[in-house]
């Protein structure tokens, strides 16, 4: 066979980029926009309320219902108000992320930078949320925690999150811009923060700082001037990476300069390449890498006639994409694509397409359910948040899959009921459904559904345990395409 066949059907094998039409975003929320969104996240509160970030530095909050507008969205912290942040190309408010014991101690940290491009330093800042108001957090609790200083306007990182084991992680690129290349080799410099993924605890404090560091560090306590906060090194610009919570594995994506995209699964001490390597190539020097002992190539990579700049996005646990769970969602940020790896610690890999749009995608994240979103930066289009979903399956029962006659919601049973009841309804065209419960008041109580639905007979169940609801009457309401009914049920307690 010939050898150019045989590479381009190994190639194949790794990454087959054909899209899976029964995965699709839909607009999550339609009647809300975002302005230059870098991350959206939940609190650990159990609230399923998402904050996003802007990089203009304003974090704002909104309630996960389909129908929430902008007028619903509150200003949680606006950070210009008490800091500098920098308003420039790439600078700006990056990442932010929730204490695990943010229940009790209402503890966020916020990653940006601030000051001009030439004197910008970057900074992990603490706030605190307002004891009597959750949707609001305290421009004067700001702690700094850590700065770093940068001189460049690109390759600053993006992500902040916390491990199993309590610590915040964050990653920091290495700071070049222009031609980039990063000509000081601060990624594999021991002694520089920048161009690594750092671990610190922020319970403790220690050496005049707002942290400590964690004792299994790789390069704690060392005496040959390495920074002790480095987790991993030998990165571009890491951004974001995700902890697999059921694995306690650590998915980073790496930037790359002009060849190679990167997915790593990063480990405490790990040396990732960069600036030696690009990928799974050699970089700087352009020869000769493979023989440098300690680098660990990424578990996957994808050239630039495939994308141009990678996101890093979430291994899929949640219950209404069957065929992904396992698999780790990313996306390239300027292609718009967004694909699916299979990774079993066995080689090789594959990836495989879901949906190519126009969309400049900056995050990924999960809701209390672990539905599945992304933002839209909005260079192309509005920035928005889509939810992604499976054509083929949702979390309700298909009880019949034949088209009915008619739509139709019908009564609940039982009814009265104490503390659960079971909805059904039809629907006579494929679309998006949403049912939803409300009080008397016409406050929403639940989400039941908001989802993509087949034509069909389905059944839900609504169960009232562990929340705060009196005896009386509730309203129930279906939408869906070119129908809209509502009836109501009887609560017993």
């Amino acid at each position: 066979m010939n050898k150019k066949i045989i590479i381009f059907f190994f190639l194949f094998l790794l990454f087959k980029n054909f899209s899976v039409a029964q995965y699709i975003p839909i607009d999550a929320f339609p009647n809300l926009t975002v302005f230059k969104p870098t991350e959206l996240t939940q609190s650990p509160d159990g609230s399923n309320r998402f904050f996003i970030v802007s990089q203009t530095g304003q974090i704002r909050v909104f309630k996960n219902f389909q129908s929430v507008s902008n007028s619903d969205m509150k200003m949680f912290l606006d950070i210009e108000l008490v800091d500098s942040v920098t308003q420039s190309g790439f600078q700006g408010v990056y990442t932010m992320a929730f204490h695990p014991n943010y229940v009790n101690n209402r503890y966020f940290y916020v990653y940006y930078s601030v000051g001009s491009v030439a004197n910008m330093v970057n900074k992990v800042v603490r706030y605190t949320t307002s004891a009597t108001n959750p949707d609001s957090a305290l421009p004067s609790s700001k702690l700094d925690i850590l700065s770093i200083p940068y001189n460049n306007s690109e390759h600053n990182g993006g992500k902040m999150a916390f491990g199993n084991d309590g610590f915040l992680y964050i990653s920091l690129g290495d700071g070049s811009s222009g031609s980039g290349g990063d000509p000081d080799n601060r990624a594999q410099n021991k002694s520089d923060l920048r161009g690594k993924i750092l671990r610190i605890d922020v319970n403790n404090t220690s050496g005049g700082n707002n942290y400590s560091i964690p004792v299994s560090n790789p390069y704690y306590n060392n005496s040959m001037g390495y920074r002790q906060e480095i987790y991993a090194l030998g990165f571009r610009n890491v951004w974001k990476f995700e902890f697999d919570y059921e694995t306690n594995r650590l998915w980073a994506a790496d930037v790359g300069q002009g060849r190679m995209e990167e997915i790593d699964t990063v480990i405490n001490g790990g040396n990732y390449g960069w600036r030696y390597k690009e990928g799974t190539l050699c970089f700087n020097p352009p020869t000769g890498c493979d023989t440098i002992p300690g680098l660990i190539n990424p578990i996957f990579e994808y050239p630039h006639n495939i994308g141009l700049s990678i996101t890093g996005g979430y291994v899929y646990r949640g219950r209404n994409m069957p065929g992904l769970v396992n698999k780790y969602i990313y996306a390239d940020y300027i292609l718009g694509k967004v694909w699916a790896l299979t990774y079993q610690n066995i080689s090789p890999p594959t990836s495989q397409l879901l949906f190519d749009v126009q969309h400049y995608i900056t995050d990924f994240a999960i809701d209390t359910a672990k539905n599945l979103y992304y933002v839209n930066y909005g260079f192309s289009g509005s920035p928005k948040i889509y939810k992604i979903i499976d054509t083929n399956s949702t979390y309700i029962s298909n009880i019949n899959t034949s088209i009915p006659e008619s739509n139709y919601l019908y009564q609940n049973y039982p009814n009265p009921f104490n503390p659960s009841t079971e909805i059904k309804f039809s629907i006579t065209k494929p679309g998006i459904g949403n049912l939803s419960v409300y009080d008397v008041s016409g406050k929403k109580i639940e989400e039941l559904v908001n989802t993509f639905l087949n034509a069909g007979t389905y059944s839900v169940k609504f169960n009232l345990k562990n929340k705060l609801v009196s005896s009386g009457i509730l309203f129930y309401k279906l939408s869906s395409e070119n129908f809209t009914h509502t009836k109501k049920m009887v609560i017993l307690k």
